[in-house]
């Protein structure tokens, strides 16, 4: 942010506040593992470069909930590469 910090100092706060809020998702808040397995793609980058889910949480949580249901999904592979990280929330299964 340094490089930019001059050009984004010209902007008022309240606009960048208010361009904040517009742009934050629930995607910006999920906390997925982000230590790479086998020097592969977290959760996060596979889901942001995937071209089934090109970033959509709300397809992202699709497959999640065919991880739970042993179905194949676009992010079956890394699903299961971070199985320990969801096993953590089976509890919530069927509820």
């Amino acid at each position: 942010m340094k490089k930019t910090a001059h050009i984004v100092d010209q902007i008022p706060s309240d606009e960048i506040d208010s361009f904040f809020s517009l742009c934050s998702t629930i995607g910006g808040y999920i906390i997925f593992p982000a230590k790479k397995i086998g020097n592969k793609m977290t959760t996060n980058v596979s889901r942001g470069l995937n071209p089934s889910i090109k970033d959509r949480f709300d397809l992202t949580l699709e497959c999640i909930r065919r991880f739970y249901l042993n179905e194949n999904s676009p992010l079956s592979h890394t699903l299961r590469r971070y199985s320990l990280f969801f096993s953590l929330f089976q509890i919530l299964k069927g509820m």
